[in-house]
């Protein structure tokens, strides 16, 4: 199944309508009626994640074929998300989104894996630029500096 099914689904099972998702979700109805009805095929990853908070379900339910709807926790799949966590160094925020996005990726079918790999590279890009913005702004700050200390 995929996002169109399984949010169907997921909203007969908890007795929601579009609009009380769109409420609770903070995501437009329209956009709901768009995913409902096929039109969209593969939302952006934010819309889901806002899909799943508003009925308040794991965003792992929304994503492509969970033939058994179960918590996708085996030990190696522990093992792999306990790795990739500690090779990260980062601080535990961010690796609890960075966790949030492996256990996706992880119980994900086929076409939100490429989803969430273009994300990914998205995401990847815009950091990239505002590093080399902070970086760019940093050199001029010590350019600026210097000069400063040159003219007194």
């Amino acid at each position: 199944m995929g996002i169109k099914e399984n949010l169907a689904k997921e909203m007969s099972k908890h007795g929601v309508t579009q609009y009380s998702l769109a409420a609770s979700s903070h995501v437009p109805q329209p956009t709901i009626q768009r995913i409902l009805s096929g039109e969209t095929l593969s939302p952006k990853l934010n819309t889901i994640k806002k899909l799943a908070n508003g009925l308040k379900i794991n965003l792992a339910l929304l994503t492509d074929d969970h033939p058994n709807q179960q918590d996708p926790t085996s030990i190696s799949e522990k093992k792999t998300r306990d790795q990739i966590l500690d090779s990260t160094g980062l601080d535990p925020q961010t690796s609890s989104e960075v966790l949030e996005l492996v256990n996706i990726y992880i119980s994900s079918g086929k076409a939100a894996r490429k989803k969430i790999l273009q994300d990914a590279k998205d995401f990847q890009a815009i950091a990239a630029e505002s590093i080399s913005n902070a970086l760019d702004m940093d050199s001029l700050k010590k350019t600026q500096r210097r000069q400063f200390d040159e003219g007194k």
